[in-house]
């Protein structure tokens, strides 16, 4: 049960990276 939440999370943390990376380059156009 922890794995399955754990993986879970990590796979959100990186969904937020990707998001996160994206506000960024957008910023740096405008």
């Amino acid at each position: 049960m922890g794995h399955k939440i754990v993986k879970k999370e990590t796979k959100m943390i990186r969904k937020n990276k990707k998001i996160l990376i994206k506000v960024k380059l957008i910023i740096k156009i405008i």
